[in-house]
């Protein structure tokens, strides 16, 4: 629509599931001269299409200046580029990887298993750090033949990247930098209406039951399209009020955001969110003692050992009035770190957790400092080097996975949504 190329992947997982990437072409960008890989993750009930809602004024851009420094003046010009973070940098010369985690509408294919078994949907949090995104990272660099790989995260894929670096902390010498857009990791002071949900689910759900939820996201989605953006509406008055409760004090959502909200998730990842605020630590999934014995060696699910974490590149961009991310959370995880943050933004207004990558406001608050420190990472890394495909690359468009993909979408969605 905008005149980028799209190519979709899809990165298989050690456990079977098809993680849904996105490769987004600047066709105004010589490929052989691309700068390091950049992937974007999202956060929960959401897809990789949500980095997408305010480029409907982006336009693919010329750069030439992929192995030297960048002018003031081309950085400022053309300003609508700002408007959206994956164009912003296709824009620049970046390699540019949208992913959509497991269980999301996109990510919904397994080797063996469909959307309709519930074995399909028994992942939590722990499954999306330790193995999607581990996953897809590997992935992008093979496909690229990239040493150092970017990483920008909303939310839920905040505490995806915070949890990998701290299993596993030589994902920090790959992983540069690493962007952590509404950071979560605890829970202590959160006072969103999804506090509601997360511990709900605890009690009002079988832990051993697991499925899609919401099961009707695809409906949802079409309903809120329609319903919030009739103006004057007692039901519009609602969806604002929705907004408030959620996100905290902020700008009003677009109206494609409401055509973009909810996808699938598992009934566990909730779940996984509500033990988080039970017990006000950052933490693994608890099966319960007798089965934590058995996976964990202990009784006690462990916590993510923040202090492991050893990135240099790690930075944050937070904002006072997040009701699911408030500042106090944030500060606890900043004092449990033992390297100092690269660069720690806080957006000391009314601005709220999904507005810091859907409101116009985002291009001044966030997009631009992202490219900065972007801008900054390359010239420090010289990391501008050509790029090879890997022999396969063709292979993953010709394959059936590859192809037929869209085709089976709607039918698998549907399976998902009956059973």
């Amino acid at each position: 629509m905008r005149g980028f190329g799209a190519e979709v992947h899809h990165a298989k997982t050690k456990d079977g599931y098809y993680i849904h990437v996105v490769h987004i072409i600047n066709p105004e960008i010589d490929r052989s001269k691309l700068r390091r890989p950049v992937i974007f993750n999202h956060g929960l009930l959401e897809s990789s299409t949500i980095w997408l809602i305010n480029a409907n004024k982006v336009k693919p851009l010329p750069y030439e200046h992929q192995c030297g420094e960048i002018s003031p003046s081309q950085l400022s010009a053309n300003e609508t580029q700002y408007l959206n973070g994956p164009m912003m940098l296709a824009n620049h010369g970046f390699d540019v990887w949208l992913m959509s985690m497991r269980g999301t509408d996109w990510s919904l294919k397994h080797e063996t298993l469909s959307a309709k078994d519930p074995e399909f949907w028994d992942y939590c949090l722990d499954d999306f750090a330790l193995v999607d995104v581990p996953t897809v990272i590997d992935y992008v660099l093979r496909k690229t033949g990239s040493k150092k790989v970017g990483y920008i995260g909303h939310s839920q894929a905040t505490f995806s990247i915070f949890g990998l670096l701290a299993t596993i902390p030589s994902y920090a010498d790959i992983v540069e930098p690493v962007i952590a857009v509404a950071p979560v990791a605890f829970f202590d002071h959160i006072t969103s209406v999804a506090r509601l949900l997360f511990l709900g689910t605890l009690t009002a759900t079988n832990k051993d039951k697991h499925g899609p939820f919401p099961k009707e996201a695809k409906e949802l989605r079409t309903t809120l399209a329609s319903v919030c953006k009739r103006p004057g509406s007692f039901l519009k008055t609602a969806c604002d009020l929705v907004e408030m409760l959620i996100s905290g004090k902020g700008d009003k959502w677009l109206l494609g955001y409401f055509a973009h909200l909810p996808f699938f998730t598992s009934l566990k990842v909730l779940r996984h969110f509500g033990q988080l605020i039970q017990s006000k630590r950052y933490q693994m999934y608890d099966y319960g003692a007798e089965e934590n014995k058995r996976i964990y060696g202990s009784t006690r699910s462990p916590s993510y050992n923040i202090k492991r974490i050893r990135s240099k590149s790690l930075c944050l961009i937070s904002t006072k009035s997040d009701a699911l991310s408030p500042p106090t959370d944030v500060s606890r995880f900043k004092n449990q770190l033992t390297v100092p943050l690269y660069k720690d933004i806080f957006i000391d207004k009314d601005f709220d957790h999904f507005d810091l990558i859907t409101s116009a406001g985002a291009k001044e608050l966030v997009f631009k400092p992202i490219m900065a420190i972007f801008e900054e990472f390359e010239l420090n890394s010289a990391n501008c080097v050509p790029q090879q495909q890997s022999s396969d690359y063709k292979e993953d468009f010709t394959n059936e996975i590859g192809l037929e993909y869209h085709k089976e979408k709607d039918q698998v969605e549907n399976e998902a949504t009956a059973n």
